[in-house]
């Protein structure tokens, strides 16, 4: 977890943790780490709006594959086995831990939850009533945050349906339908 005084920021790995500590570095929000931003909410500061970051489901079981997790806060997705194909790596996935996308972005507990699709703008919306002027560098206006170019697992539709199931809630709650 971050605290940037008005707001905390908390996501699981993946999800777009590095976008959002750069922006809110640009915006002035002072620093932060990605890697703190895994731990949960302090319960007990009840004064400081909790914000979280998801990702497109798709999106996210493809970085956790290109990029395995560093933390402990991955999950059982942090376990399943390296060196497989995003789709291998997904059969795996649905097989040892389905729905463990949707558990770890909702034991955040967040007040509110920024989709990162939504960026920049939900970002901005979020920052500037905390900020006399905020102001972002181009780029994060023009250059939407990065995903993984590997669309395996949505362009084999039994394994994308399976998915979609297995992470249901998670595609209901923050409409990645």
């Amino acid at each position: 977890m971050i605290d940037y005084g008005i707001f905390q920021f908390a996501c699981p790995p993946g999800a777009g943790e590095e976008w959002f500590v750069r922006a809110a570095q640009a915006a002035g929000r002072g620093p932060g780490f990605p890697h703190r931003a895994y731990g949960h909410f302090q319960r007990d500061r009840i004064d400081r709006l909790r914000v979280g970051l998801v990702c497109n489901p798709f999106d996210w079981l493809a970085t956790m594959h290109a990029r395995p997790p560093e933390s402990d806060h991955a999950g059982r997705v942090g376990d399943l086995p390296r060196g497989l194909s995003l789709r291998g790596f997904a059969e795996e996935y649905l097989e040892q831990c389905p729905g463990e996308l949707t558990r770890l972005a909702l034991a955040y507990e967040a007040d509110t939850v920024l989709r990162l699709e939504d960026c920049p703008g939900a970002f901005l919306s979020l920052v500037a009533p905390f900020a006399d002027k905020v102001m972002l560098a181009p780029e994060f206006f023009h250059r939407r945050p990065q995903f993984m170019a590997d669309n395996s697992i949505r362009e084999d539709p039994p394994l994308a349906a399976r998915f979609r199931r297995a992470e249901r809630e998670l595609f209901d709650r923050y409409d990645y339908w």
